[in-house]
């Protein structure tokens, strides 16, 4: 019984070793905005850090996730994302709204009113369905011009830090 479990084990590790796609130990990478989330945590700009697109791949969330630890705040960011999660479906509404103002300030007051202190887009993300913003030129459109940090596309609602 015991070599039955041991090799159940061993079975289960390399299975999802396979699927994931990735060897171990998984390699390190750089988290997105890395200057500008140490800088958000120090200061006192309020807000969370909303990371799009929203509804992330298996392997997304987790950029996101280093992100609100660095900042300290709040985030978006999940590990894995359902379209309908309650999380995900109440802050769509909020981009909408967002989005629906056609002017890049009230857009980005419509965000900070609502807790929000910067919107992030993470590098190479890939974009699974429903989002309000299909790309950062998209998010450009409506929030205006981003601040770069490194690749990452960032658009502070309320000043930046």
């Amino acid at each position: 019984a015991t070599v039955a479990v041991a090799g159940a084990v061993a079975l289960g590790a390399v299975q999802a070793v396979v699927q994931s796609g990735h060897a171990f130990p998984r390699p390190a990478v750089e988290v997105p905005a890395h200057a500008s989330m140490v800088a958000l945590g120090a200061s006192t700009v309020p807000g969370a850090v909303v990371v799009l697109p929203l509804v992330a791949s298996t392997v997304d969330g987790g950029p996101g996730l280093a992100m609100a630890a660095l900042s300290g705040r709040a985030t978006s960011a999940m590990a894995r994302h359902s379209q309908d999660h309650p999380a995900t479906t109440t802050l769509r509404a909020l981009l909408q709204r967002a989005h629906a103002t056609h002017t890049p300030e009230v857009a980005r007051r419509v965000l900070a009113e609502a807790g929000v202190a910067v919107v992030v887009w993470r590098p190479g993300a890939t974009v699974m369905r429903g989002e309000v913003w299909l790309d950062p030129e998209a998010v450009a459109a409506d929030l205006g011009p981003p601040v770069l940090d490194g690749a990452t596309a960032l658009w502070w609602t309320d000043g930046q830090p």
